[in-house]
């Protein structure tokens, strides 16, 4: 029985030597040799892919017979978020484009009554903030068209006006005989 409680011992050792031996093989391999900080440096600064600036082009203001229209026309499509500010004034945001050096502002044309063109920079990618002032409560609708951005404005009561025309039929009024009746 001594001989097989030697034999049980010195497998447990050899066994013992060998988890041993290769957990330090998979944690030298794993190490890489460095101090693991490197790696963590270089995968901190490795930028995502890249994305190139929009610029945008030219901004008109075309006055329509229900309200205005604004094209914003870009070298590359444009990709915006729209809101409308405390003031009531529609803005549009377009991020990662910046404008044309010698783009300015337009000329107010219909109800609206001024165009605001900022850039915002200091951020991850710049934005071009887009604000439009009208003469009175307006409903608004933006699209895009190509590289081109649509915005239609129309004064509330035309949309109203509007709908209204198109939302029922009107009721024939009852004759003379058929309201004697009743």
């Amino acid at each position: 029985m001594g001989d097989m409680t030697r034999s049980w011992t010195m497998m447990s050792r050899r066994l013992g030597l060998a988890v041993g031996l290769t957990c330090v093989f998979f944690w030298a391999c794993a190490s890489g040799g460095g101090t693991g900080t490197e790696t963590s440096a270089a995968a901190a600064t490795q930028e995502g892919p890249r994305v190139e600036t929009a610029h945008l082009e030219q901004i008109q203001v075309i006055e329509t017979d229900d309200g205005a229209r604004l094209e914003l026309e870009g070298d590359a499509p444009l990709i915006w978020t729209q809101y409308r500010d405390p003031d009531g004034r529609l803005v549009v945001e377009l991020p990662n484009t910046l404008p044309a050096p010698e783009l300015g502002a337009p000329e107010p044309a219909g109800i609206v009554e001024e165009v605001e063109v900022e850039t915002i920079e200091g951020e991850e990618r710049p934005q071009t903030r887009i604000t439009v002032a009208t003469r009175s409560e307006t409903e608004h609708e933006l699209g895009s068209e190509g590289r081109t951005l649509i915005l239609t404005l129309m004064p509330v009561e035309s949309a109203v006006e509007e709908e209204t025309a198109l939302a029922y039929e009107p009721i024939a009024e009852p004759d003379d005989e058929t309201a004697m009746m009743e």
